[in-house]
């Protein structure tokens, strides 16, 4: 599991409380209550298996908020409904979260070479690495840092 890799030395992060509030309110203005209901769930198995947890209110320190959004996938078998986190977001002339980490080699691999090695074999195998993304430890110290309305 990897920590979070927050930049030494960094600047103070602010509160975009505002910009998570907006754009909640705007994303329960345009979605339906049955895909508000759905959407809501998706938190539940997050917090139960702990990728997840309630904030302390009474934190009084630095911290900011991701933005979220739900994504509603048509075609989809399994998984319908997603949420998809903008830690882009920020307020003007400040730094976003993502600015204040640091960036590591880009591991995504080359397309064509991928392709062509799919090509190679008669059988390809994929997977669905569930959750992967949720794979990022925090720091104790970070975690009041980042939250999600």
């Amino acid at each position: 599991m990897e920590l979070f890799p927050i930049k030494i030395g960094h600047r103070r992060i602010e509160s975009n409380r505002n910009i998570a509030l907006i754009r909640l309110h705007g994303l329960l203005a345009k979605t339906l209550l049955k895909d508000k209901l759905k959407y809501h769930e998706i938190f539940q198995p997050l917090l139960r298996d702990g990728f997840i947890e309630e904030a302390d209110r009474e934190f009084i320190g630095t911290c900011t908020y991701l933005p979220h959004r739900l994504v509603i996938k048509v075609g989809a078998e399994t998984t319908k409904i997603l949420s998809v986190f903008d830690g882009s977001a920020h307020l003007k002339e400040r730094q976003s979260i993502n600015d204040e980490l640091e960036t590591g080699p880009n591991l995504n691999p080359e397309v064509l070479a991928l392709l062509l090695r799919l090509r190679q074999n008669r059988i390809a195998w994929t997977a669905n690495i569930t959750q992967a993304c949720l794979q990022v430890g925090i720091r104790k110290e970070h975690g009041q840092l980042i939250r999600f309305i």
